[in-house]
């Protein structure tokens, strides 16, 4: 069943490029990286994120760029790249704060909360959990 999702997911990409249909590639592939992520082929969530960061970005998606960032980051801690996650919750983070969106911000400070304990910076990583919390109560 996974597996016929993803290939309507990609039919779908496919039409929406024949189209250029750029908002809809967008999203298809920030939705193709969840499927790629749960079949283990972190390379190609990966790209399809940055592929997706960058169309989003081109369209003025603001809100998607969001989403692709907190995605990519999501997808860089679980890979153990936490640099990169790091990174990528930071550039989500912006977004939300830009786009005043509450629940990404929390997401965003939940995120960054777990790459800190993972990097040992238990300080920060409790003061992140109390601004997490406080914005998930909103």
């Amino acid at each position: 069943m996974f597996a016929k999702a993803l290939e309507y997911h990609l039919r779908g990409l496919q039409f929406a490029e024949q189209k250029n249909f750029k908002i809809y590639i967008g999203s298809a592939d920030v939705n193709l990286s969840t499927f790629y992520n749960g079949l283990g082929e972190d390379q190609k969530s990966l790209d399809a994120l940055k592929k997706a960061i960058t169309i989003m970005e081109e369209t003025g998606n603001k809100k998607g760029v969001c989403a692709a960032w907190c995605n990519l980051a999501s997808s860089c801690y679980l890979m153990d790249s936490l640099p990169q996650a790091l990174i990528a919750f930071q550039k989500g983070l912006e977004f939300a704060q830009e786009l005043k969106q509450t629940s990404y911000k929390a997401h965003t400070h939940s995120g960054l909360r777990q790459v800190h304990i993972e990097l040992g910076h238990f300080q920060t990583a409790d003061s992140l959990l109390n601004l997490a919390y406080r914005l998930a109560l909103q």
